[in-house]
């Protein structure tokens, strides 16, 4: 999937970039290109695929799970949102630079986890839960290849997607169990994601204010998703009383992909942060 936009988003430049001319360049003659730029922009980011977004981490009378529980299939990315973006761009000659941006969310994107009945029935009567992270980023050098068309540029960029992200924290939280257990048990787990390099490009323009200011619009594709390297339970209440104790310590933390005496491992997961953005903002030429 992402490697067909990605793919699109090529080829409409190239198209563009067809109808180019010396004779239009007003801007690379009459100013000359800019060779360095700085660019601010807000964003709103969706997640790019539909999948089953993993929550792990249920709390009952037997302590915390640390099974991986499944939600519905949906639209899900950990960098879904609004968007505070920075950039700085460095021109070689009139077509071809290089570009390092950065990106974070200005609010953690959360899922919620809500089963009941038969689907619950293995942990208690509910299981209600959410999942999020706190304000991840990602830093995203990229090539950019650009072209001017009169009072306009167009512009493309492929680079990387390298994350910087916190642990997914998430909270659980079980009524009733099988049998006269009608207690409520609450619990958090902290997931640690192993980090992975992702692909990010994107198509763009920009309008030209004056010289030195341009407003510009861009719409852009993130592949990135990572794998869960660890899961610690933090949290175990019941009725609102501390019962980690009760959990031995070499219990609270799973290492995915790691073999126990029997030979069993829980496979790791994937933690999705693909997107694709609608991004406007403000770029200065330095």
């Amino acid at each position: 999937m992402s490697k067909q936009i990605f793919t699109l988003l090529l080829l409409g430049f190239l198209t563009t970039q067809s109808f180019a001319g010396p004779q239009n360049n007003w801007y690379q003659d009459e100013y000359k290109m800019p060779k360095n730029y700085l660019r601010a922009s807000l964003g709103y980011a969706m997640p790019l695929m539909r999948q089953n977004l993993i929550f792990t981490g249920v709390p009952s009378q037997y302590g915390v799970t640390t099974e991986n529980t499944y939600t519905q299939p949906q639209r899900a990315s950990y960098m879904s949102g609004i968007q505070l973006r920075l950039a700085f761009g460095h021109i070689f000659n009139n077509y071809v630079g290089v570009e390092l941006g950065a990106q974070t969310n200005l609010a953690s994107a959360t899922y919620r986890l809500d089963i009941a009945g038969s689907l619950a029935s293995k942990f208690g009567d509910r299981v209600q839960g959410s999942t999020s992270t706190s304000m991840p980023s990602i830093i995203t050098p990229a090539i950019v290849i650009q072209n001017t068309y009169d009072r306009v540029d167009a512009f493309a960029k492929f680079g990387l997607a390298i994350p910087i992200v916190g642990n997914i924290t998430t909270n659980g939280e079980t009524r009733g169990n099988p049998g006269e257990d009608n207690n409520v048990y609450e619990s958090t787990v902290v997931t640690k994601p192993q980090f992975f390099l992702g692909l990010y490009g994107g198509l763009g323009g920009t309008i030209h204010i004056n010289e030195r200011i341009k407003l510009f619009g861009e719409l852009d594709v993130t592949a990135l998703s990572m794998y869960a390297k660890e899961t610690t339970v933090t949290k175990y209440l019941v009725n609102g009383e501390d019962k980690l104790n009760t959990i031995p310590e070499k219990d609270r933390t799973l290492v995915y992909n790691k073999r126990d005496a029997a030979g069993n491992a829980v496979p790791k997961y994937v933690i999705p942060y693909s997107t694709f953005g609608f991004v406007g903002g403000v770029s200065f030429n330095l």
